[in-house]
């Protein structure tokens, strides 16, 4: 991908507005894997969007920017992972339509996304986290409809990649892979969804 990074945010409908006006002409993903932050937590993120709200930014872009810089400049990756996902909005980072970097062994088939928080510390059942996982379970929806890709067969988590170390997405993303895989499928067939996570 050529820096800088897209950063975009778009709430759910926008979202799949602006995927169905992409087109994938140079590379078409198989994949998709989670991710979380872990740092930052989504807390902090939430502290740091605040801030943002408050000086008349949009909120999140303090944090992105940093993000961008630490993947750009600080780790001299030619790519970032596709999607940044927090409690109010859907952040594209990296073109979807281009290879990102995210996961070593996935880098080439897959999209990367990443959930705004530290889900071994952090709750995805409730509040703020679980309008995260919602946020993530309707931009996978909408990235494998598009794809025509099978959730079952093709949503994992980072820490399926064999290259990798640590436990990411987290213990509570872990526990809930199923029951958020079955809620893609819902999704891609017609079923309800509540956007604001509640």
């Amino acid at each position: 991908m050529a820096w800088p990074a897209v950063k975009r945010a778009f709430t759910q409908e926008q979202f799949g507005v602006y995927v169905s006006s992409l087109q994938w002409l140079t590379w078409r993903p198989s994949k998709v894997v989670w991710h979380n932050t872990a740092a930052p937590s989504l807390a902090q993120w939430i502290k740091s969007a605040q801030a943002d709200k408050d000086n008349g930014l949009q909120p999140g872009i303090t944090r992105i920017n940093s993000l961008e810089n630490y993947f750009w400049h600080e780790r001299q990756w030619s790519g970032c992972p596709h999607l940044f996902i927090a409690n109010d909005v859907i952040w594209v980072m990296n073109p979807l339509t281009a290879k990102g970097t995210h996961s070593p062994s996935f880098n080439s088939t897959s999209i990367g996304i990443e959930m705004v928080g530290d889900f071994s510390r952090e709750d995805d059942d409730a509040g703020e986290g679980l309008r995260v996982k919602n946020n993530t379970i309707y931009a996978t929806a909408i990235l494998c409809e598009t794809l025509g890709l099978d959730p079952l067969r093709s949503i994992y988590l980072h820490k399926q990649d064999p290259m990798t170390t640590h436990d990411c997405p987290g213990k509570d993303i872990a526990d809930d892979k199923a029951t958020m895989i079955a809620d893609v499928s819902d999704l891609m067939s017609g079923g309800e969804h509540d956007p604001a996570g509640t």
